[in-house]
């Protein structure tokens, strides 16, 4: 792919990446309307105690060149989450900059591209070695998340920069058009979890049924399952992904997983003859076996 073949990504802007950042015209939110007492007093009880306040106090601090009003931010919160335990748990940090980038501050716009966009990379390489599509991409994150405000679906329930390159990669797969909608799933990757290659009694046995149930599904749903549990991705992450909320992200790798147990069962049961115990015992470990692969990954630095 040449420099003059970026050109045509949908949406492609015309300047080059840094002017992108200076010269969008960032969507404005509208003012925060006026809270009834009994919702400010929910949201002081939120935003008041320890230690999101100091969360807050945090993302402030490093905040560098930009500002949010405090009353802003609070409603920007409390359409995020209803507790201190749900707050306690988002990316605090990156949810004050995506507010400012959503009010159209303009320094944390630069913030956005220098700190998270310009870092999408390697989340491309699978798709495209090409430092002129990298770039072509990452004019198209921008103008999506700055000019048509996209930024503000971001909900803090998983980092911020790992977001950004789910929205970079759906961008770039939408650029390369069909052919590659979805990767080919690494197969090989998913059932080295599920039954490693010195697993004895029926190894290659138990691989050929999970292969055949994982086969069975449709590239998509494999692909939730590849990228939520070798991936590590967020239901966020996925939802970004795919352009679905987040609701719908849970319940497609909830159907995926079901799916694929349902085939397997199936198949042990005629293909192994085991009996029901057997069964349901070889999937808890199995099911167990991809969990514990999740959290190894989460543990990496």
């Amino acid at each position: 792919m040449t420099a003059s073949d970026s050109s045509s990504l949908p949406l492609m802007v015309a300047s080059s990446v840094p002017r992108v950042v200076t010269s969008v015209a960032v969507v404005t939110q509208p003012e925060v309307p006026r809270r009834t007492r009994s919702a400010a007093c929910r949201t002081r009880a939120v935003i008041g105690s320890d230690p999101v306040r100091r969360q807050l106090e945090r993302a402030v601090a490093k905040a560098r060149g930009f500002a949010v009003p405090r009353e802003v931010f609070e409603a920007w919160l409390r359409e995020r989450a209803k507790s201190d335990d749900e707050l306690a748990k988002l990316d605090v940090d990156g949810l004050y900059l995506a507010c400012a980038c959503a009010h159209g501050d303009a320094n944390a716009a630069r913030v956005l591209d220098e700190q998270y966009v310009s870092k999408i990379g390697p989340a491309l390489t699978h798709l495209r070695r090409d430092d002129a599509f990298t770039q072509a991409v990452r004019s198209v994150v921008l103008e999506s998340l700055l000019v048509q405000g996209r930024i503000a679906g971001y909900a803090g329930r998983g980092d911020l920069l790992r977001w950004v390159r789910a929205v970079a990669i759906r961008a770039a797969l939408d650029a390369l058009g069909g052919a590659r909608r979805e990767e080919p799933v690494e197969l090989e990757r998913l059932l080295d979890v599920a039954v490693p290659p010195s697993e004895p009694d029926d190894a290659e046995r138990l691989r050929g049924v999970i292969a055949s149930a994982l086969g069975a599904l449709p590239d998509e749903l494999r692909g939730y399952l590849r990228r939520y549990y070798l991936e590590h991705f967020t239901l966020e992450e996925l939802a970004a992904l795919y352009r679905v909320s987040i609701a719908t992200a849970s319940r497609r790798l909830a159907a995926a997983r079901e799916q694929v147990a349902k085939e397997t069962r199936a198949r042990l049961a005629r293909e192994l003859k085991l009996t029901g115990a057997e069964v349901e015992s070889m999937l808890q470990l199995v099911q167990s076996r991809f969990e514990l692969s999740r959290s190894a990954l989460k543990t990496k630095p």
